[in-house]
């Protein structure tokens, strides 16, 4: 079973919620089935972790930040565009989220092996972080992180006309 599977099935995304340390947010079809789901947790990220040009761009230590901890599709919507769309769910849900809080980025941490969640991020405007392996070293993981004002300015840009 995948982590993201493991994780959705489980009794660790109850503990989560529980525990406040996520929050689940799931996607339904129009019968109640379930298509995709994602988590959102608070988070930083530490001006070590930014390159050069990056870190004069924020002010403190710590950059507040929101983390998507997690983000599935159910099997049987696998291949049909639901990742892009839970994606674009997620950054529009942390923009709004950071108007009432104030979150200057959204971060990811994703399987370094996981070719389809890296360009599905790429896609969508992340760039890289920092590479680490997890404290068990099951796991090589790549943090990605995308702007907030770049998640602004993708909602807030005109929609392009179709020229002939």
């Amino acid at each position: 079973m995948e982590p993201v599977d493991a994780y959705f099935n489980g009794e660790a995304i109850i503990r989560d919620i529980r525990k406040f340390e996520a929050a689940a947010f799931v996607i339904l079809d129009d019968d109640g089935t379930i298509i995709s789901f994602y988590t959102l947790s608070n988070a930083s990220i530490h001006e070590a972790d930014f390159s050069n040009t990056e870190k004069k761009k924020h002010s403190y230590e710590f950059t507040p930040a929101t983390l998507i901890g997690y983000l599935g599709v159910n099997k049987p919507y696998k291949r049909q565009g639901f990742a892009k769309r839970t994606v674009q769910l997620a950054l529009d849900r942390c923009l709004k989220l950071s108007r009432e809080s104030g979150s200057a980025a959204v971060i990811v941490d994703v399987e370094t092996k996981n070719q389809f969640a890296l360009d599905l991020y790429y896609k969508s405007k992340f760039r890289d972080l920092k590479q680490y392996t997890t404290s068990g070293g099951k796991y090589e993981l790549l943090r990605l992180f995308i702007p907030m004002k770049v998640v602004a300015g993708a909602q807030e840009a005109p929609a392009q006309k179709a020229t002939p």
